[in-house]
């Protein structure tokens, strides 16, 4: 049997450490036959496009990713989700996430998705005095 489609575009573990900085950077490139059909290689420009991406955990968002997301026009995606964001989040061994981007015309891509987790530190990072 044969399959065709598939779930995502990159399959990928997510791994949040709670009170933290996390930043994760991917980009979108696309293979196209220029007008000579030479096969080459293009960012995926996203202007005007809108991230959505979250953890889940039994269908329940364990913390919404797409206000931390950032798009550009040369296929770039940055997450940088600040310490403050993650700060409190109990560890979650055992989660799921994707990204989604919806296109100016609405329509939604499934760019990544995979297994999520969330680990907290060992250190505190409150000051406490020598």
């Amino acid at each position: 049997m044969k399959t065709l489609g598939r779930t995502c575009l990159l399959e990928a573990n997510l791994i949040l450490v709670a009170g933290v900085t996390n930043t994760y950077r991917l980009r979108w490139l696309r293979r196209v036959t220029d007008k000579n059909g030479v096969t080459v290689v293009r960012p995926m420009d996203l202007t005007g496009w809108t991230p959505h991406i979250q953890v889940r955990r039994d269908g329940l968002t364990v913390i919404d990713l797409a206000p931390y997301t950032l798009l550009d026009t040369d296929g770039t995606i940055t997450i940088r989700v600040p310490d403050e964001a993650t700060q409190g989040l109990p560890a979650l061994p055992a989660g799921a996430w994707d990204l989604l981007l919806e296109d100016p015309s609405g329509d939604v891509t499934r760019l990544a998705a995979g297994p999520a987790l969330v680990e907290t530190t060992v250190s505190d990072t409150e000051r406490s005095p020598h």
